[in-house]
């Protein structure tokens, strides 16, 4: 029963990174390269095989591996934050300002909804800089995005 669950799982896996390309790397991709479930479930099983070698080098880089989109897009909106976290805290408390601007479009807002962030970041602006650190402020961004229906349908989060 272990071994059904398993092969199951490693499919089910192998379909979703199918899909988007995130299986293509590591040992298991030079083996097997034909884009396939089959080759996919190969390529899984043959990188775990290799463990710990395997995820050493997937996350450096060095297994032609790529960081998913979203990863790469949240890695802006981090560095934007933490390169100007006091100038968007002081702006935020204000709701208007420069910083916030370009943070609004960092964070992917279309133009048309960049007031109503600006307005949302300063009415929940405890909330938002309770903590200083960065990734906490960036949290608490995202969370009022996505508590807003208008927001959340116009921001890409990126």
């Amino acid at each position: 029963m272990k071994h059904l669950i398993l092969v199951l799982s490693l499919i089910i896996s192998s379909v979703a990174f199918g899909r988007d390309g995130s299986s293509g790397c590591g040992p298991g991709w030079y083996v097997f390269q034909d884009n396939s479930i089959i080759s996919s479930a190969l390529r899984a099983t043959t990188n775990a095989f290799f463990f710990p070698t395997t995820t050493i080098g997937m996350t450096l880089g060095t297994s032609n591996c790529t960081q998913h989109k979203l990863v790469l897009n949240e890695k802006r909106s981090l560095h934007f934050v933490t390169h100007n976290l006091y100038e968007l805290k002081s702006q935020a408390a204000q709701g208007e300002g420069d910083y916030l601007q370009a943070f609004a479009e960092v964070v992917g807002c279309q133009k048309n909804q960049t007031d109503l962030l600006k307005k949302t970041i300063q009415s929940h602006h405890q909330n938002v800089f309770e903590n200083s650190a960065p990734e906490k402020v960036l949290e608490q961004v995202f969370i009022q995005i996505l508590r807003s229906p208008e927001l959340s349908q116009s921001c890409s989060l990126s």
